[in-house]
């Protein structure tokens, strides 16, 4: 994904061993940022949660994470769905590091 200052973000399907990087992320971001992902304070992604937000089945639970583009061990962002159970609804959650926030990353 090309942003709008030209940096280039990969973009890719989380995989179950990014949940450390994931971790990492929420270690990152700032508590404002964190308060909105996960309603409420929160300070650390704890490995269960992280090992579960990881592990998705592309169908019912699905996450794209986006990449450091300096260092794409490390993820920027992260958005994902869950289908909620017996309806057509599903529930939709974003994360975008702070540095990476208003720069086009969580949209389009």
């Amino acid at each position: 994904m090309i942003l709008g200052d030209g940096a280039c973000v990969p973009v890719r399907r989380i995989r179950a061993e990014d949940a450390a990087a994931l971790q990492r992320l929420v270690g990152r971001s700032s508590d404002r940022s964190v308060e909105l992902r996960f309603f409420g304070p929160l300070k650390e992604l704890s490995d269960e949660m992280a090992e579960r937000f990881a592990d998705v089945d592309g169908e019912d639970r699905y996450a794209l994470v986006a990449l450091d583009p300096e260092n794409p061990e490390e993820i920027v962002g992260v958005v994902r769905y869950e289908r909620e159970v017996g309806t057509d609804g599903a529930e939709y959650a974003a994360l975008i590091e702070d540095r990476f926030q208003h720069r086009g990353l969580g949209i389009g």
